[in-house]
């Protein structure tokens, strides 16, 4: 009874843990053209919308080239004859490499190295770390060959008519076969019969030995092949420029055909699951993508663009995705081939579509690959605001947050519309961009009573966004102002400039007038989290009372110039309120200079004293006070001893480091960092890169000096 009890529970587990694995994203590397060496354009990852879009790598000129990609890696090439490799999640540029001629191939990763093809007839072999070229190989021609890499050897084809096999490590040439015309596809591998397949403008298409170059069969076609095949269960499925599209068998043998009556340019995709077994095809002047039974060629069902298609498919879970001349890309659903989705990317979209982690990769000829990201991630807190009672002659203001709540490691970038047809709400911006993962904008909602009616009433807002939707409910009552006993002096306070990490502060008068010899109390409120007000709450002192001012310039918004307000109210709207306007004029940036050793640093070319000098630590890590980089950041810094935890708080980051540990919480989020913060000659020093990166700022360092070089825009 024990030992089935066991068997129970042991089960059980393994059950919990498939599900708990289920829903986890696929992040299956895409390492090739097609995505393998069967080209079938099929991939584990599973990428399903709604979607967001941000362009995610960028060349300068227009993009032809698939995506090669990895959890570290993303490779693509351009028309401007350059070659890039990106970091995969944060999107910067890790290196670019220079040809001397167009590269419309598509890359493909295969271990540390990168191979690739290029209008300047060379193959090249890069370095994928490094961007180092590590050999390369003279055809007599262009080449437009997506490389396929089987067992180290490299094997592509050139429009000097022939078709080669490399040896990966290098570059020599094994063996090189004639096709008696230019070929504009790429090598496809038979893994059941280990040969080599390739399309020739020669009308035929070759089964060649992948070891010896050694032609096993040639099959005669109807007219000039231009794009590439794809195998599945020993069947070889291709198309023709005339429109003619084949199932021919292992041995060279037609299976069918279908005229399609439209080129044929893409890779046919081959999916199989349960007792569907589809062949997806997309057309070029008819503008058609069709589904077709692998047996027989029968047709399942069609679907129609709105420009010429030559760009491959690509399936991931329940969806395939494709692009179109009309500038679209597309989401169907396999089975039916019913839209499920569609987005415009403004360019021609002949590359083919990548999928990684959930999301869809594809280039432009805008020169942008756009990554396509799930959605929604719109947050909208609160979702009903109350003004209460509200006076003639005031203009009260309350803020709302707009949040990115993506939290994974997609970079996203929330934008979208505030809209209604209430004249009487102003907000502070109409439109929201540039809003990351994890990262809110404060959006600040003014009322203005004027010429409304008395009694309860309430607005509509609609809030629209690339990553979702919302409503906002306003509502106020208008009410009989009370007396005007208050009043301020100034009632407007200009700073003038002031520099960043500075502090200044001026004081405002207010004078009551009411009747009698008693107390006023109220408050003073306000959101300008860059405004502090002291104190915030008041009792007027013989029909006086004094506040202070005080402007922290460390915590201004990105820009030279911030406006604000402040609101003073007495307890039981003993008299009318009163605002407070406040302008400053400030730096757009923060820029921070530190040389290793030196106690000296440089906020905006300004000399500034710390207790202790940087070093750099065994590792080659730049380690910096704890207590002056917050303060640069405008952040204040909590120690808990218990755990020894720093908490590092800014209106809009918050940052959690334990000494000893490398890792950091950055808004909820843990990642780790290179090195952990340490205790020296009794103070804390943290890494200054992930500080610095922490708050989303550059970082450079310059070797010669020994310089560190922050630069952070608000």
């Amino acid at each position: 009874m024990r030992d089935k009890l066991l068997i129970l529970v042991i089960l059980f587990a393994l059950t919990f843990s498939g599900v708990a694995k289920a829903e986890e994203p696929i992040c299956d590397d895409w390492l090739m053209f097609n995505y393998n060496a069967a080209r079938t354009c099929v991939s584990k990852n599973q990428a399903a919308p709604p979607f967001l879009v941000k362009p995610a790598y960028t060349a300068s000129a227009a993009i032809h080239s698939s995506v090669a990609i990895t959890s570290r890696y993303a490779v693509v090439g351009s028309d401007d004859q350059k070659v890039y490799c990106y970091d995969t999640f944060s999107f910067r540029i890790r290196w670019d490499y220079k040809t001397g001629g167009k590269v419309r191939c598509s890359p493909t990763i295969a271990g540390a190295v990168v191979v690739f093809g290029s209008y300047d007839g060379y193959i090249y072999c890069i370095n994928l770390e490094t961007g180092f070229e590590l050999w390369k190989f003279k055809t007599d021609d262009v080449v437009t060959s997506s490389p396929l890499v089987v067992n180290n050897r490299v094997y592509i084809a050139s429009h000097d008519m022939k078709v080669y096999c490399l040896d990966l490590l290098s570059g020599n040439k094994v063996w090189a076969f004639h096709t008696g015309a230019a070929v504009w596809g790429s090598p496809t591998y038979l893994k059941e019969k280990k040969s080599i397949l390739i399309g020739s403008w020669a009308k035929k298409l070759y089964s060649l030995d992948a070891d010896s170059g050694r032609l096993n069969w040639e099959f005669s076609a109807e007219s000039e092949i231009g794009g590439s095949c794809s195998t599945n269960n020993g069947n070889i499925f291709f198309g023709t420029d005339k429109g003619q599209f084949y199932c021919v068998d292992s041995s060279g043998s037609m299976v069918w055909k279908k005229d399609l009556g439209a080129h044929i340019w893409a890779t046919p995709a081959l999916i199989e699951e349960g007792d569907f077994k589809f062949v997806i095809i997309p057309s070029g002047y008819d503008k058609m993508v069709r589904c077709l039974y692998q047996d027989n060629g029968e047709e399942v069902w069609t679907y129609r663009t709105e420009n010429w298609n030559y760009s491959s498919p690509a399936i991931g879970g329940k969806y395939v995705f494709f692009g179109s001349d009309d500038q679209n890309l597309y989401c169907l659903n396999w089975k039916t081939g019913q839209e499920v989705w569609k987005g415009s990317l403004g360019y021609i979209i002949e590359a083919s579509p990548v999928l990684y982690c959930e999301a869809v990769y594809v280039g432009t000829w805008g020169g942008t690959v756009q990554v396509y990201h799930p959605g929604p991630i719109l947050k909208v807190d609160p979702l009903e605001i109350d003004f209460g009672s509200v006076e003639y002659g005031t203009t009260p203001f309350k803020d709302f947050s707009i949040t990115n709540m993506r939290s994974d490691q997609f970079k996203t970038q929330l934008e979208g519309k505030i809209e209604t047809d209430e004249t009487h709400l102003s907000f502070s911006a109409k439109e929201f961009f540039g809003i990351e993962n994890q990262s809110k904008r404060t959006i600040r909602v003014t009322l203005d009573p004027a010429n409304m009616s008395a009694g309860n009433q309430q607005a509509l807002v609609k809030i629209n966004s690339n990553g979702g939707s919302y409503n906002l409910i306003i509502k106020w009552k208008i009410v009989t102002p009370a007396p005007p006993c208050l009043k301020v002096n100034p009632t407007e306070l200009n700073f003038g400039y002031v520099k960043r990490g500075e502090e200044v502060s001026k004081t405002i008068t207010l004078t009551f007038e009411n009747e009698g010899n008693e107390e006023v109390q109220g408050m003073i409120m306000g959101e300008d989290r860059w405004i502090d007000v002291d104190p915030v709450t008041f009792t007027s002192i013989g029909k006086k009372a004094i506040l202070k001012i005080t402007i922290n310039a460390s915590r201004l918004p990105a820009g030279n110039k911030a406006q604000g307000r402040l609101i003073i109210a007495t307890r039981n709207d003993v008299c009318q309120q009163v605002q407070v306007e406040v302008e400053v004029e400030t730096e757009p940036r923060i820029e921070l200079t530190m040389n290793i050793g030196d106690t000296t640093a440089y906020v905006n070319k300004r000399p500034v004293e710390m207790d202790v000098a940087p070093y750099v630590t065994s590792k080659g890590r730049t380690m910096v006070p704890l207590r002056f980089i917050s303060e640069v950041f405008g952040a204040t810094v909590k120690w808990i001893q218990e755990n020894k935890q720093i908490n590092i708080d800014r209106f809009d980051k918050a940052l959690k480091l334990w000494v000893g540990k490398p890792e950091m919480e950055v808004n909820g989020m843990m990642k780790a960092i290179p090195s952990p913060p340490e205790i020296k000659s009794g103070r804390t020093m943290v890494p200054f890169r992930a500080i610095s990166e922490g708050f989303d700022a550059e970082v450079t360092w310059v070797a010669e000096t020994k310089t560190v070089i922050m630069v952070f825009n608000p």
